[in-house]
């Protein structure tokens, strides 16, 4: 029946995810290309392409990146025809992310440029925060620092518009890794400690300890070494 092979198409999405957390990336592709099957077979394009884009985001993190980047351009292909921009946009900010990785930095600005616009179009202010944010990491990482700053804060602002503590966390954390990049030390210090506290408040541990470790990095640099020894 259609109703139980869709029920089991979504048991082999959901499982799939759960291999991908576990670090069990074999066995997550299999169950997610079992779950694309049965959606492909029952006509269902939009299940479909979700299922594309959780290939590839499973190969961008096994490194697999020309895969990872023919299976968005499945799911993008998909979210065009279905003519669903909020797929279209993640898509397309997706393969930026793969563009970055790749040191395309040229092509992942033109594929967040197109999630930009549909996401401003839409109203989408969420994902504006993960787009802007990850625009201004291109932008440093190409040595444009005055728009990367600009992009980031734009980023922070929307974040804390709409009270999204994880992203003012990783908005925050990134103003700090610009300001190291650019010697600008003691801003640098400022933003890292903020993004501790902003860590240590949602117990989130692993950003807790990359927040420190800019504490560090920012008073070594800063001719505080004592300190940073202390923070060590």
């Amino acid at each position: 029946r259609v109703g139980d092979r869709q029920g089991s198409a979504e048991t082999l999405n959901s499982m799939g995810g759960v291999h991908a957390v576990l670090g069990r990336s074999d066995e997550a592709a299999e169950a997610f290309e079992k779950s694309l099957r049965i959606y492909q077979e029952l006509g269902s394009r939009q299940r479909a392409g979700f299922v594309l884009t959780n290939l590839g985001v499973l190969h961008r993190a096994m490194g697999m990146y020309a895969k990872s980047l023919d299976y968005y351009a499945k799911s993008l292909r998909l979210a065009l025809d279905i003519g669903n921009p909020i797929n279209l946009a993640g898509v397309y900010h997706n393969m930026a992310g793969v563009y970055k990785e790749l040191g395309q930095y040229e092509k992942a600005l033109e594929y967040d440029g197109k999630s930009l616009r549909i996401k401003q179009d839409i109203g989408d202010r969420g994902g504006l925060v993960t787009t802007y944010m990850g625009i201004g990491v291109t932008m440093a990482s190409m040595r444009r620092f005055d728009e990367a700053l600009e992009q980031t804060r734009r980023s922070l602002s929307l974040a804390e518009e709409i009270g999204d503590k994880l992203f003012i966390q990783r908005a925050v954390g990134n103003l700090a890794w610009i300001y190291m990049l650019t010697g600008r030390y003691d801003a640098a210090l400022e933003m890292s400690e903020k993004s501790r506290a902003l860590a240590a408040e949602m117990g989130d541990v692993a950003s807790e300890a990359v927040a420190l470790n800019n504490i560090c990095d920012a008073l070594a640099h800063s001719g505080k070494p004592l300190e940073a020894v202390v923070y060590g």
